[in-house]
């Protein structure tokens, strides 16, 4: 049996003193007089030692140090999470199997940071979770980040379908434009067929009609060839004596 504690650091480890300061007095205004939360580093004493979860670019992020001494940040203050039912043996085998699974270079400031590792210890450790403000900050920014990247991804899948349905639409009328076009030669071919045929036809005739005027003309010449041997003839005829 182990009293299991929450400790919570504001984050006052940057460079720069104005924005340590800064983040100090948001934390007080979010905090203590809105009650909403703030910026905070958590982490959580088991068996006399203090174990949370941070970057680093290779093995494990989760390091222990002494209880409420971590010199990274600014202590603030102590929340009781309850007593844990673990042996102490137990408890070890439980923080063995969390760094591994919490690499260094697997943390997010949103949503994979050391107050989400706290969450997890604890739920292992069969106490309370942390309580709602410690992490509601980067709670509500994941969620927003996500639903931003949400509807930017419904956004995308939208103008992907407008732009099938656009090449689908111009494939169709394409499409039936190739069909009218290859249906007005279907019918253009078939009129010159038609009109070739009552061109043969309209030859034919004028062919015949020019025989038929050969034919009168030779029956002429043959007449005008009698009359003149038949006058010949008589011409011939008269002058006898």
């Amino acid at each position: 049996m182990s009293l299991i504690t929450m400790h919570v650091y504001d984050i006052t480890n940057t460079q720069y003193d104005a924005a340590n300061a800064a983040i100090s007095n948001l934390n007080r205004l979010t905090k203590d007089a809105l009650g909403a939360g703030g910026i905070f580093h958590g982490a959580v004493e088991v068996n006399g030692e203090e174990w949370s979860y941070g970057f680093c670019e290779r093995g494990s992020g989760v390091y222990c140090c002494r209880p409420r001494g971590n010199t990274g940040y600014t202590y603030r203050e102590s929340v009781p999470l309850g007593v844990t039912a673990l042996s102490p043996a137990r408890v070890r085998s439980v923080l063995a199997v969390l760094q591994v699974q919490w690499p260094g270079d697997a943390y997010d400031l949103l949503a994979r940071n050391c107050n989400h590792f706290c969450a997890q210890l604890a739920e292992q450790l069969g106490v309370a979770p942390p309580p709602p403000w410690v992490n509601r900050f980067a709670t509500n920014a994941d969620a927003t980040v996500t639903a931003l990247a949400q509807a930017r991804d419904s956004t995308r899948q939208v103008v992907e379908d407008i732009g099938v349905a656009a090449k689908a639409a111009t494939e169709w009328l394409l499409g039936g434009f190739q069909a009218a076009e290859n249906d007005a030669e279907a019918r253009g071919g078939r009129r010159r067929s038609a009109g070739e045929v009552a061109a043969g036809s309209s030859g034919g005739g004028e062919d015949a009609a020019a025989d038929g005027e050969g034919a009168n003309g030779s029956s002429r010449g043959e007449d005008t060839s009698e009359n003149s041997t038949a006058e010949g003839g008589e011409g011939t005829a008269a002058t006898t004596p």
